[in-house]
């Protein structure tokens, strides 16, 4: 052990992985089969261009439950233009799942050193994420959403993505070595979740590892029902008693948004509703710049 503040910080570690013990529990939503009907419907409803991915993880569950093994689903990486959704969903899809979720946004990473920590000589040696999610967690099988992974640096010295590989086949995995506590620990359960813009920026050995998805915005008659379900969800999550859900009119007016900015648009609203002395969403309580002119709808809203 190192001296000073480091010797205090590994007996503290120790002493946490001593009272969690040597196992973890497993996610897995099946054993909740109307709960996880339910929210598989949700997921296909407001996330519709996702229907290849939320279908590709039921039938992980529906495996995981026939072969009365752990839930494992292989890395997704999930590629299309801005705003279409694909953190969101990760959100969503982890909340689902009933997983924690460990967001890392790729794009001012440094090191590997994210993923295994600092080796024990260096100064700053600390432990990293995956041991942090796993060994220090609640869940053998945690979800990384590994964040506009196309924007990684990846100069050989700083390279972030070099020693994320072996994360991704289960033969390594099973087997991780954390550098800054020189401790080895089963990983090969954890979900890995990538999104890019440009996925032709990723090297092929490391795409060859990922179930990949291109992921388009969802139009016509799917846009619409996304909004209002999105917008439904976004009022509930604010818990304001006997709020009522938005009106699917004034959802389809914000069909043309992604669904974070749905969510943020509707909860504004619904603060500025309360703060009218109302229950209900109108269409003043949204910006102007956002639902636009609709001479058809406008009077049922106000």
């Amino acid at each position: 052990m190192r001296d000073g503040d480091f010797k205090k910080h590994d007996a503290d570690v120790l002493q946490r992985m001593t009272k969690s013990g040597a196992f973890r529990k497993v996610a897995n939503p099946g054993f909740d089969p109307e709960q996880w009907a339910r929210d598989l419907a949700f997921l296909m409803d407001a996330h519709p261009q996702m229907r290849e991915v939320t279908q590709f993880v039921a039938s992980r569950v529906t495996l995981s439950l026939h072969s009365q093994g752990p839930l494992m689903v292989p890395p997704m990486h999930l590629f299309g233009p801005p705003g279409v959704g694909k953190t969101h969903y990760a959100k969503d899809l982890a909340q689902a799942l009933g997983a924690p979720i460990r967001i890392q946004s790729m794009e001012n990473a440094q090191s590997t050193a994210l993923w295994h920590g600092t080796e024990r000589h260096w100064s700053t040696a600390s432990h990293g994420i995956v041991f942090e999610q796993i060994v220090l967690g609640d869940v053998a099988n945690p979800i990384f959403l590994v964040d506009e992974i196309d924007k990684a640096p990846q100069e050989a010295r700083y390279n972030p993505l070099a020693g994320f590989h072996s994360l991704l086949e289960p033969a390594t995995a099973c087997a991780v070595r954390d550098a800054g506590l020189d401790i080895i620990f089963d990983a090969s359960l954890a979900i890995y979740i990538a999104t890019s813009n440009e996925p032709r920026k990723l090297p092929e050995s490391l795409r060859s590892r990922f179930r990949e998805f291109a992921i388009q915005p969802p139009h016509g008659e799917q846009a619409l029902r996304a909004a209002h379900v999105v917008a439904t969800a976004a009022a509930l999550k604010v818990s304001v008693p006997n709020f009522a859900p938005p009106e699917p009119a004034l959802s389809r007016m914000l069909a043309h948004l992604s669904a974070r900015e749905i969510y943020q648009v509707v909860q504004d609203g619904v603060a500025r509703a309360v703060q009218g002395g109302r229950l209900r969403l109108i269409l003043s309580d949204l910006p102007a710049e956002v639902v636009g002119d609709d001479d058809e709808m406008s009077p049922m809203l106000h």
